[in-house]
């Protein structure tokens, strides 16, 4: 986690954002286009059989009947994940896996098929390389829900020459924590020290106070307090929650308390 935000910190050094970039709206637009993705039952694993029969083999054949016996939630992703990494018999076939991965998207609503498409549109296998399209897909699984996705495209936007944004890198980071992301809280916490915002910091104050076992909050909320930016100066608060997080293992909170022993 260190080593993160040590990366974190360095990134924020640089000052320049992109302008936004109209063909980034297009990609985010086009992820929420109204797709049928009404919930299905799953296919029974007779049904997917009698209708793939002829194009089966006995291994792909025995893995479907095994995944529907076992009453996976997502049998058709299982399926895809099999195919590209190779295991349970199949060999590894990438165009398989995608054709897996994208019913899973569709018929299960499933937001770690779109993961997959997403990596492997930025890898570039079994497509060509296309980060364009990753995003996309990056997206839809975001706007699904799905954390990870939330905080890839945060990253992306903030970090990424390529697609950097600070309006849809401001709108994921936010995404992120409200589906309880304690990265994403402290990566905006960095960034509203660096731009000096400490009237939205401030309004941040009751998430770190949630969570009170997490070293990093202690951290902020004790050089907050240290600092008196945002919050009144209190030496009192700062070593109390410099000292728990010193406890859970922050160097950085010891050197501070060392600072406050000096105007005792």
């Amino acid at each position: 986690m260190k080593n993160i935000f040590f990366l974190i910190i360095l990134a924020l050094s640089f000052n320049s954002y992109a302008e936004n970039n109209l063909e980034q709206k297009k990609i985010l637009n086009e992820s929420e286009s109204s797709l049928p993705l009404q919930k299905i039952e799953k296919t029974q694993n007779e049904e997917l059989i009698k209708e793939n029969k002829e194009n089966l083999t006995p291994v792909e054949e025995a893995n479907i009947v095994e995944i529907y016996n076992k009453k996976m939630e997502y049998p058709q992703f299982e399926m895809g994940i099999r195919y590209y990494n190779g295991t349970n018999g199949l060999s590894q076939d990438y165009d398989k896996a995608i054709f897996w991965f994208s019913n899973s998207s569709k018929d299960e609503e499933n937001s770690n098929a779109d993961m997959m498409l997403a990596s492997m549109y930025y890898e570039g296998k079994g497509f060509n390389l296309n980060k364009e399209k990753a995003i996309s897909f990056y997206t839809r699984a975001a706007n699904r829900g799905n954390l990870t996705a939330q905080l890839i495209l945060t990253g992306l936007y903030f970090f990424n020459e390529q697609f950097m944004n600070q309006e849809y890198a401001n709108y994921w980071i936010y995404q992120s924590i409200n589906n309880n992301s304690k990265e994403a809280l402290t990566l905006k916490t960095l960034i509203l020290m660096k731009e000096e915002d400490y009237k939205t910091l401030q309004k941040l104050l009751p998430l770190y106070e949630s969570d009170l076992k997490n070293e990093s909050y202690n951290f902020i909320l004790g050089y907050l307090y240290f600092t008196g930016k945002g919050v009144k100066q209190d030496f009192v608060k700062s070593t109390e929650y410099l000292q728990k997080s010193a406890l859970l293992g922050n160097p950085i909170s010891v050197i501070m308390l060392e600072e406050i022993k000096k105007f005792n």
